[in-house]
């Protein structure tokens, strides 16, 4: 069974690197954005998974450097609580 689609209202921006994705990936726009839509219902994303997309955004956004993103992940964030019980 065959769906139509129509998304309205896509800056150009977006159809822009849609365009790109598609020509990455050797197939036509329409593939492409099948392709996005078929992977984003697929499944849940994993913490890596979300991780990285997350990451993506943020450095094509210029808003972190590469390095800013390692330090969060090497430091230990998870610590016990020190109540003084064993003074």
């Amino acid at each position: 069974m065959s769906t139509t689609l129509t998304v309205r209202g896509l800056d150009e921006a977006t159809k822009r690197a849609l365009r790109l994705r598609a020509a990455e990936h050797d197939r036509s726009m329409e593939a492409e954005a099948r392709a996005i839509l078929m992977d984003a219902v697929a499944r849940p994303l994993t913490g890596a998974e979300l991780f990285r997309q997350v990451r993506e955004i943020v450095e094509a956004n210029g808003v972190f450097a590469e390095d800013e993103f390692d330090d969060v992940r090497s430091h230990d964030m998870a610590r016990a609580a020190d109540f003084g019980w064993d003074e």
